[in-house]
């Protein structure tokens, strides 16, 4: 399995959003739904 590399701006947005949303877990059950909304 590849090793996934992240820039330092996804980094960032990632921090902001786990903030914004309360928590890590939060931030990625907010993006699944979107992810899952959008590709219907």
């Amino acid at each position: 399995m590849k090793h996934r590399v992240f820039d330092d701006e996804f980094k960032r947005m990632a921090v902001e959003l786990s903030r914004l949303k309360g928590s890590v877990k939060n931030a990625a059950d907010h993006l699944i739904k979107n992810e899952l909304m959008t590709s219907k």
